[in-house]
C-alpha cells in the first residue's frame, strides 16, 4: 500500500512490529504474533475446559425393597462433588465448557489448517511465511497440517485421558491408553517422516527420540505398578527413565539456545558468560563442520560428476574430539548423512517430476537439472525461493550456468554443491504448483537443447571443411562419423556419449 502511496513514508516502529502508524497497519502486522499467542495458550486453555467437565464416580447402595431401590453409580464433579456432572448447579459450568471446546479447542487448528490450506500453492512466499510459517515451518509442504492436525489432536488425547473419566479412575488404565497413544504416534511419524531433510533429518529425528522416550516412560512405570518391583529395581528403572529425559531435555535445549545465542556477548555475570562460551564453542564446531562437508562438482552437461573430500582440520584434543563427532552426528554433518541426504534428494526430485506430470524424463538430463537448479538457487542467494516471480530469474541463472560449463569456464570457478544446497533446490520445486514445475522443466530442457543444437551446426560446420579438402568431393570416413555421437546423444540424452561407441 505504501508503494504505490506517493505520500512520504512514516518508518517509525510501533512496539517492533509494526513499521507504520497507522492503526489497521498496526493490527495487520501484529497479527502473525497473535496467532502464535494464541496458539500458545491452548493447551492450558484447553485443560482448563477439561477441568470443568473432570468427574469422579460414586456407588451408591440403597435397600432393594425401596420403591427404585437399588446400587448405581452417581458421576460428581471432582471440583465440587456436591454436584452431578452435566445436571443441576453443574450444568450451565459443563456447558460452557463443551462449548469451549468446540470453539476454542477444535475452532482454532481448524480454522489455521483451512486458512494455510487456502494458500498452500505459496506457502513459501514472504507473506505467507511471516502469517502462517511458524505453524508450518519445517514440515514438508504436503503434510502442512500435521502440526495443527495430528499433534493438536495427541495432545488433546493426552488431555482427555488425564482429565475425563474414560479410563473409570484407574491409573493403570490411563499409563497404559498413554503408552498406546505414544506408540501409534511413533508408528505414524515413522511410516509418514512429515518433517523436512534438512540437516540430516534432524527434525524428525529429535520428534521420533522424544516419542520414544515418551513411550518408555508410560511403560517403565506400568511395569512396576503391575509387578510391584523391589526398591532396588524401582530406583534402577526410574533413574534409567529420569536420566533419558533429561538426556532429550538437554540436548533440545543446547539445539535451541545456540542457535539464538550464537552471536551473545554477555560479561556481567560469570554463570552466563559460561554458557555461552559453551555455546559459542559448539557453534564454533557446527561452522567447521559445515565448512568441510563434502561437495559434488558438477562438470557440464552429460559429463560425470565427482564429489570433492575436504581435508577435516586437526580434531582438538580432550573432549574436543567427543564435541565434533556429537555436533557432526546431531546436525547431520558426517560423510555417510550427506551421502544419504544427497540420494534421497535425487530421489525426491524424480518424485515431483512424475507428480507434476511430467511426461519426458531424460535421465542424465534430469540429474544435471539438479545440480543446476542447486547450482543457481546458491548463486542467488535464496535460501528459499520466496515467491513465484522468482523461478524467472532461475531460469536466467540456469541458462548463465550452463553457458559457463559448455564454455569450460567452470575451471576457474568451480559448480559444486552440497547435500545442503541440493535440498534447497528441492524446497524450490516443492513450493511450486505443478504447472510452474512442468514449465520449469521445459524451459531447462530447451536450454540443453539450444547447447546441442549449437555443437551440432559446429560439428556440421567442420565436417563441411574437412569434405571439401577431399579430392572427390566427399567427406572422408572419419569426417562423417563425426556427427553420430551427436545423433546419439540427442536420442539417448547423452551429449558426452564416446565416439569410439
Amino acid at each position: 500500500t505504501w508503494a504505490e502511496s506517493p505520500r512520504k513514508r512514516d518508518v517509525r516502529t510501533v512496539f517492533g512490529l509494526s513499521s507504520g502508524a497507522r492503526l489497521r497497519g498496526v493490527f495487520r502486522d501484529c497479527l502473525p504474533v497473535a496467532l502464535v499467542c494464541l496458539y500458545t495458550i491452548w493447551p492450558k486453555l484447553t485443560n482448563r475446559f477439561l477441568q470443568a467437565l473432570e468427574s469422579t464416580h460414586f456407588y451408591i447402595i440403597q435397600d432393594p425393597s425401596l420403591c427404585g431401590g437399588g446400587d448405581y453409580v452417581v458421576y460428581a464433579w471432582l471440583g465440587d462433588t456436591r454436584q452431578k456432572l452435566l445436571s443441576g448447579d453443574h450444568l450451565i459450568t459443563g456447558l460452557l465448557a463443551i462449548l469451549g471446546l468446540a470453539v476454542w479447542t477444535l475452532g482454532l487448528p481448524v480454522g489455521l489448517c483451512v486458512a494455510i490450506r487456502h494458500r498452500r500453492q505459496e506457502l513459501r512466499t514472504d507473506a505467507n511465511i511471516r502469517m502462517f510459517g511458524y505453524f508450518y515451518n519445517g514440515l514438508q509442504p504436503q503434510w502442512y497440517w500435521w502440526e495443527l492436525i495430528i499433534k493438536r489432536s495427541e495432545a488433546l488425547l493426552s488431555s482427555a485421558i488425564l482429565y475425563l473419566p474414560i479410563a473409570t479412575n484407574d491409573d493403570k488404565a490411563k499409563l497404559i491408553l498413554c503408552m498406546m497413544m505414544s506408540s501409534v504416534a511413533l508408528c505414524l511419524e515413522l511410516h509418514v517422516r512429515p518433517f523436512d531433510e534438512q540437516h540430516g533429518r534432524l527434525f524428525g529425528r529429535l520428534e521420533a527420540v522424544g516419542i520414544f522416550i515418551r513411550f518408555l516412560t508410560s511403560a517403565s512405570v506400568l511395569c512396576l505398578m503391575l509387578y510391584n518391583a523391589i526398591q532396588a529395581v524401582a530406583a534402577t528403572v526410574l533413574g534409567t527413565v529420569l536420566l533419558c529425559n533429561l538426556f532429550y531435555v538437554v540436548t533440545m535445549a543446547i539445539m535451541v539456545v545456540s542457535e539464538i545465542a550464537a552471536g551473545w556477548q554477555v560479561t556481567w555475570v560469570r554463570g552466563v558468560t559460561k554458557i555461552t562460551k559453551v555455546l559459542s564453542l559448539i557453534n564454533r564446531e557446527r561452522a567447521v563442520l559445515e565448512g568441510h562437508v563434502q561437495r559434488f562438482r558438477w562438470l557440464g552437461p552429460g559429463k560425470p560428476i565427482y564429489v570433492v573430500e575436504h581435508a577435516r582440520d586437526p580434531p582438538s584434543r580432550g573432549p574436543g574430539v567427543f564435541l565434533r563427532a556429537a555436533v557432526a552426528r546431531l546436525h547431520g554433518l558426517a560423510r555417510e548423512s550427506q551421502s544419504a541426504s544427497a540420494a534421497e534428494t535425487l530421489g525426491r526430485v524424480l518424485q515431483c517430476l512424475l507428480a507434476a506430470g511430467v511426461q519426458r524424463i531424460p535421465t542424465v538430463v534430469t540429474l544435471d537439472f539438479v545440480f543446476v537448479l542447486a547450482i543457481s538457487v546458491q548463486r542467488l542467494d535464496t535460501k528459499m525461493l520466496t515467491s513465484l516471480h522468482r523461478a524467472g530469474e532461475i531460469v536466467v541463472e540456469m541458462r548463465r550456468v550452463v553457458r559457463e560449463a559448455r564454455q569450460e569456464l567452470c575451471d576457474e570457478t568451480p559448480l559444486t554443491a552440497s547435500a545442503g544446497e541440493l535440498h534447497r533446490g528441492l524446497l524450490h520445486l516443492r513450493s511450486l504448483p505443478p504447472t510452474a514445475l512442468r514449465d520449469l522443466f521445459d524451459e531447462f530442457l530447451g536450454i540443453m537443447e539450444e547447447g546441442d543444437g549449437e555443437s551440432h551446426g559446429e560439428a556440421e560446420s567442420e565436417g563441411e571443411g574437412e569434405g571439401e579438402g577431399n579430392g572427390d568431393g566427399e567427406p572422408d570416413g572419419e569426417a562423417s562419423a563425426r556427427p553420430l555421437p551427436l545423433i546419439l546423444g540427442r536420442m539417448c540424452t547423452l551429449p558426452s556419449l564416446d565416439p569410439s561407441l
